[in-house]
């Protein structure tokens, strides 16, 4: 597993070569009413940021310190409703539950990427909702990752209790990289698969619902 010195390395040489751009998360949560919202492996803050200025009151967290400096600096910057700590994935937690966590290719490698996803379900509150994304395991023979770096939908899920599951599935993303960006020439193809869960914690007045109904 890569830790904070790796990370930090590549945020101050290449911060623009870290980061994926994100062709999912925006169409997810557009319907949505802002609220409350944790960014688990936020990176320099890109999507945090976005959604803060659409009136999310946002908490980010990123094993990077440099990261984590971008998106403070950037918040401050902008005058924007969202705050940033360093934390390491699996490991970080707080008392606070959250309105929607999410969680997008920032998962750790291997079963600290599992543990991640079942501390991200817990941080959910009653009536919240949590989105993750990640590279799907069909990419391991096209770009020779381990399976250790790659999830599948099922994999998501299964480290997910207590949530219901709203959205799993593998989703094609074309033009992953824009034109001029060195990674698009690197990679054997500029296209890639996703799995994209979407899940949310029932209210407890739907739990309510639910006992009165079964009595």
């Amino acid at each position: 597993m890569n830790g904070p010195g790796f990370w930090d390395e590549l945020w101050h040489t290449d911060p623009d070569g870290v980061e994926v751009p994100d062709q999912i998360l925006a169409a997810e949560v557009a319907h949505l009413a802002p609220g409350t919202l944790l960014d688990l492996g936020c990176g320099r803050g890109t999507n945090a940021l976005a959604l803060a200025a659409r009136g999310w009151s946002v908490l980010g967290v990123d094993i990077s310190p440099q990261a984590v400096a971008l998106a403070r600096r950037e918040a401050v910057r902008r005058r924007l409703d969202a705050a940033f700590e360093v934390g390491e994935l699996p490991g970080w937690t707080t008392k606070r539950r959250f309105d929607l966590v999410i969680c997008t290719f920032a998962l750790p490698e291997g079963t600290a990427g599992d543990a991640t996803l079942r501390q991200a379900a817990v941080l959910v509150r009653p009536g919240g909702e949590l989105i993750a994304t990640e590279w799907d395991i069909s990419m391991q023979e096209t770009w020779g990752w381990s399976d250790l770096d790659l999830f599948s939908v099922e994999r998501i899920v299964r480290h997910l209790p207590g949530l219901e599951i709203r959205t799993a599935e593998v989703r094609d993303l074309t033009d992953l990289y824009p034109e001029g960006d060195p990674r698009a020439g690197q990679l054997a193809t500029n296209s890639a698969y996703a799995a994209v869960v979407r899940a949310a914690r029932p209210s407890l007045k739907d739990d309510g619902t639910r006992q009165a109904a079964t009595r």
